[in-house]
């Protein structure tokens, strides 16, 4: 079923924007009772989402673009209960969220630049999702030395697995831009040769 309404649009993210509610708040409980670092992680992403909620129309976000960005910030959360320690499908959860923030910030910043008048946008879209990798490995890297280790990604540690990984990190952040870059791609050939038969 397609959204094709503005008030079914609204209602799509209002629930996507209460599912998410939930689940943070689930988190902040799991948090507070357990007494971890992760409780400034689940409130910053609440404050995000909820910033994201109110604006998301302003910084021309589609229900796509909002659904990722919520569902990358609950993935990362999901650290909270313990996952950044276990392995899925052979790969450490770690490198999933960073080959998802990857897959998104493709397709976002590929969508903004399709618009724009620039040579080279797989190479500009490139750096600038490594380089947002980069800067959170930096984060990371300065909460480590004036905080000491601890869980998360604000200020508390070096995060995931407590150790300097930040090549892995930003080779699953690659990798997942170039997925998401050829996924954003092949949307908008599917997306134009649909067009253009109807």
């Amino acid at each position: 079923m397609a959204f094709s309404t503005e008030k079914q649009r609204n209602v799509l993210v209002f629930i996507i924007f209460v599912f998410a509610l939930i689940r943070l708040f689930y988190f902040i409980k799991y948090s507070i009772l357990s007494s971890t670092m992760w409780i400034v992680d689940n409130i910053t992403s609440l404050a995000a989402i909820v910033l994201l909620f109110f604006f998301y129309k302003k910084i021309k976000l589609t229900i796509l673009h909002f659904s990722f960005i919520v569902g990358f910030l609950l993935l990362h959360n999901f650290g909270t209960i313990g996952y950044y320690s276990k392995d899925i499908a052979w790969l450490p959860f770690d490198a999933w969220v960073h080959g998802f923030f990857g897959f998104i910030a493709a397709i976002i910043v590929s969508s903004y630049l399709e618009k724009e008048k620039l040579r080279f946008k797989f190479v500009f879209m490139l750096l600038l999702v490594l380089g947002m990798g980069a800067f959170h490995e930096i984060v990371e890297l300065l909460g480590a030395v004036f905080f000491g280790e601890g869980d998360g990604f604000l200020f508390f540690g070096t995060g995931d697995l407590k150790s300097f990984n930040s090549q892995w990190d930003l080779f699953s952040s690659l990798i997942g831009a170039l997925i998401g870059y050829f996924a954003y791609r092949m949307g908008r050939l599917f997306y134009s040769s649909s067009s253009s038969s109807s």
